[in-house]
């Protein structure tokens, strides 16, 4: 598992247990990961399905062959930064993923700090 340098300040800094951002169903998301040798950010656009205290559930739609590659980096207890409207990247773990069909990907996150 890969684990950003800020994961350690944030987990340290942040006293509050939930994360709650009260978000709407088709908000977008940019989720950053970085590759295994720490060399390289990819970053793929998601939408929000649902919304709870801990995390969210996400889509992403594999329109073109770069998202195909970048969907290959997904793992579950991956960690992310996730940028969520014009508020602050926060980091984000992937619990689990599920190919819906051809096009469609659900992701399951969980909020690390805020």
């Amino acid at each position: 598992m890969i684990y950003p340098s800020s994961l350690l300040e944030c987990t340290l800094g942040n006293k509050r247990k939930n994360h709650r951002f009260f978000l709407s169903k088709g908000t977008l998301v940019l989720l950053t990961l970085e590759t295994e040798e720490n060399l390289l950010e990819e970053s793929l656009e998601a939408m929000i399905i649902d919304d709870s205290a801990d995390g969210c559930g996400l889509i992403i739609i594999k329109d073109n062959p770069l998202v195909f590659e970048q969907l290959l980096l997904l793992k579950p207890g991956h960690i992310c930064s996730m940028k969520i409207d014009n508020q602050a990247p926060i980091l984000g773990e992937i619990v689990w993923f599920k190919e819906l069909d051809d096009l469609i990907i659900r992701l399951g996150m969980r909020y690390l700090c805020n």
